[in-house]
């Protein structure tokens, strides 16, 4: 019987109906799901509008507010609780900085590619290093073949998370089978290592500010 997962919804806001359709989709399917769009938008009255530029001298200042500090170290410590994480395309660069940081975790990325133009999806899910594939009319990105999987269908996204977990997590007495690229080793085993262990959720302390670096920001 698969296992559940401990996933981690990577996404933007311009995406709220699909992240939410994607987070009932996989808690039908017996997985814990941190639905970031549950927990409101909270970076708080002095965090900047979307679009609004903000000086790079004033970003360290930004930062250290209470509530960033906050719903960054919430998103954080659920990120290191993860098993896997689904981002969910078109997104920027919070929700690729939380993709490469899990796949440098070694737990379970998959990329969700929204609809073809058209609004029709592709019937095919492609293991990325299957050879690369880019949706129509969307800028590719090299980076996302380290991902462990390209899902352009939603509905194939919970057997896709099942035969992910068979691999990255077997349970104990299964034996991998064999990638006959890879001279016998797994996938996996030939990326890179196994999964690490979510660690003591770790206390994310704010910016410190060194007032030789940056005078103005301290306060000078």
């Amino acid at each position: 019987m698969p296992q559940p997962l401990n996933i981690y919804l990577a996404s933007s806001w311009d995406n709220l109906a699909q992240v939410q359709e994607t987070t009932k989709l996989l808690r039908a399917h017996a997985h814990q799901v941190y639905d970031f769009t549950e927990q409101g938008r909270s970076a708080g009255p002095h965090w900047p509008k979307k679009g609004e530029a903000v000086p790079y001298g004033q970003l360290a200042q930004l930062y250290q507010l209470p509530d960033p500090t906050m719903t960054f170290t919430r998103d954080m410590q659920a990120l290191d609780r993860a098993t896997a994480l689904v981002c969910i395309l078109p997104c920027g660069r919070s929700a690729h900085l939380e993709l490469g940081y899990a796949i440098a975790r070694g737990i379970i990325t998959v990329i969700l590619t929204p609809p073809t133009q058209g609004g029709h999806e592709r019937e095919a899910t492609e293991a990325i290093h299957a050879g690369p594939e880019t949706d129509e009319g969307r800028e590719p990105e090299l980076m996302h073949r380290a991902a462990d999987a390209l899902c352009s269908n939603s509905a194939h996204l919970p057997n896709l998370l099942d035969l992910l977990a068979a691999r990255v997590y077997p349970p104990p007495g299964y034996k991998l089978s064999p990638d006959p690229n890879h001279e016998g080793r797994s996938v996996r085993e030939e990326r890179r290592p196994a999964p690490v262990a979510p660690r003591n959720l770790r206390v994310y302390e704010p910016l410190h500010v060194h007032p030789g670096v940056h005078p103005k920001l301290a306060g000078n």
